[in-house]
């Protein structure tokens, strides 16, 4: 199976649930659309593709908290970080993603990615490991691009909320502080922990269902990423490594 069957075998359920609910629905703007048809450099498109899923995270959790229980079972099967770039094919611009795909294999779109890792006051410290990971991508080594890739990614995630003062600064820390960094407590009065999903939705989305949802159900306190564990092996493919990509692109735009 290639990339993009796996992509369209994997979102068959969202087009099937969410195809009257998408009309008159606009996740994205005509100009983003007119941006990437005229975007001879595939470094200018992937530029315009990670800023504007970053523009979209609002409306498409607005879109799936509006008939939220259509959703709940695919969103059984999918976490979020692989599939952030799941609202170009739901939104039936398959041929925008397709190319992206091909995009993240072109070596200036790498090399900007190297270039804003190495002067990001955040992500800099991970470059070693991302520089690793992105050649890897490159040369099509994808059973080892995708997990560095997911790890970083988390570590990125915990960084930006030590940053943005969600989280106690010490070393591998998930308690949650208030604004003048004081504990957040429970009703016992011990410290209150984050789970990943309580600290993805806190950087994206912290109202919505979907939001809740990838806090109590997705990325609880038990959470185990099955490849990460080692529950999933045939994980290898450039759909999911190039999503991965993206995702760390859109957090590059969101620290620059």
């Amino acid at each position: 199976m290639d990339s993009f069957d796996y992509t369209r075998k994997l979102t068959e359920t969202f087009q099937k649930q969410i195809s009257e609910s998408l009309k008159g629905i606009q996740l994205f703007t005509e100009q983003f659309y007119k941006q990437i048809e005229i975007a001879v450099e595939p470094i200018i498109r992937i530029q315009i593709l990670s800023q504007e899923i970053t523009n979209s995270l609002k409306p498409l959790t607005e879109l799936i908290n509006s008939d939220f229980a259509k959703w709940e079972d695919s969103l059984n099967r999918f976490g979020w970080i692989e599939t952030i770039s799941m609202s170009y094919v739901i939104s039936g611009k398959e041929e925008v993603w397709k190319k992206s795909i091909l995009d993240f294999k072109d070596s200036k779109v790498l090399a900007v990615g190297v270039q804003k890792i190495r002067s990001n006051p955040i992500i800099s410290r991970r470059e070693r490991i991302l520089l690793r990971a992105i050649k890897h991508h490159r040369d099509g080594d994808y059973i080892s691009s995708i997990p560095l890739l997911l790890t970083q990614i988390e570590g990125i995630f915990w960084d930006m909320g030590t940053k943005m003062k969600f989280i106690e600064n010490k070393y591998n820390s998930k308690k949650l502080i208030d604004e003048k960094g004081n504990f957040l407590l429970d009703k016992y009065g011990k410290p209150i922990e984050c789970s990943l999903g309580g600290l993805i939705t806190k950087l994206f989305d912290s109202t919505s269902k979907f939001g809740k949802y990838a806090k109590n159900e997705v990325y609880t306190k038990d959470f185990r990423h099955p490849i990460l564990h080692g529950r999933e092996i045939n994980y290898d493919n450039e759909q999911r490594s190039a999503m991965l990509l993206l995702m760390l692109y859109v957090l590059l735009n969101k620290n620059n």
